[in-house]
């Protein structure tokens, strides 16, 4: 039968319900005016970089957001009648707002805008057989901060990973900067010396493991002249391993932590500034 629908204490228009079983449950449409019809079109988020600045190893990043949202408004009744709408935010409450009203006869509109905490208000009178459109942008620059010196707990890969993505492979022309050049060549010495050192440690493992079979084949016996073989070749693993940890691989973590450090100081010294 006949249902009337309350949005709290506030009256919302009535329906009919249907006929349901016990603990079951219907959708009620309902609707205050139903000679009046209302489509929304929500338009596409768009993100466009408008500003970069690099300043002591930390780069700021703007974008713009902007996102329009339309609602077609058709009354199919002889006369004038209130008309509200509540739009709730699609970016936030801090966005810059543009709100346009455009009737289908060119007639000119009076439109009221309240900001409200979850989104915005628009209230107009809606004429007799009105056919309008209503236009919600909004729009905000978004700012974020990246510390570039930030090493991501050791992992050398981070350390200029920003500038790649947000200026090497990009049309930006920053990428010709010869600073920025600089860093991208340093970071590129520090990986090489990364592969350096894991080649070390996996020779390290190599030659241990190449220890421990030896050491099984001695105790199992091959003959002295086999056993005597097998204990030079240990010897010779023992005198790679000692070379290796003893001498290689310190130089090569010496000059890694130089390269840290000179990358470091290059990314410091790093001054760009660029806007639309």
């Amino acid at each position: 039968g006949i249902c009337t629908v309350y949005d709290n204490t506030t009256f919302a228009g009535t329906c009919i319900l249907p006929a349901t079983k016990p603990d079951e449950t219907s959708l009620l449409a309902h609707a205050l005016e139903t000679g009046v019809r209302v489509r929304k079109e929500q338009g596409p988020r768009k993100n466009r970089r408008v500003g970069i600045k690099i300043s002591d190893g930390v780069a700021y990043d703007s974008h713009h957001i902007r996102i329009q949202t339309r609602y077609l408004i058709n009354n199919s009744r002889d006369e004038t009648i209130p008309f509200i709408i509540d739009h709730d935010w699609q970016i936030g409450s801090e966005s810059e707002l543009e709100c346009h009203l455009i009737r289908e006869n060119g007639e000119p509109a009076k439109l009221e805008i309240e900001r409200l905490k979850g989104g915005v208000r628009l209230e107009f009178p809606l004429l007799n057989r009105d056919v309008l459109t209503v236009s919600i942008v909004e729009s905000l620059v978004q700012r974020s901060r990246i510390q570039l010196t930030d090493d991501r707990q050791g992992d050398d890969r981070f350390r200029v990973r920003w500038l790649y993505e947000n200026i090497v492979d990009t049309d930006l022309s920053l990428s010709d900067d010869p600073n920025v050049r600089n860093c991208l060549e340093v970071h590129k010495l520090l990986m090489e010396k990364n592969d350096q050192i894991s080649h070390a440690n996996e020779e390290i493992a190599r030659h241990e493991k190449r220890q421990e079979r030896l050491r099984k084949n001695i105790q199992t016996g091959g003959g002295d002249q086999q056993n005597l073989r097998w204990q030079n070749d240990l010897a010779r693993a023992e005198d790679a391993i000692v070379q290796l940890e003893e001498e290689h691989l310190p130089e090569l973590e010496k000059e890694r932590t130089r390269l840290r450090r000179q990358l470091d100081l290059a990314l410091r010294s790093l001054i760009i500034e660029w806007s639309e």
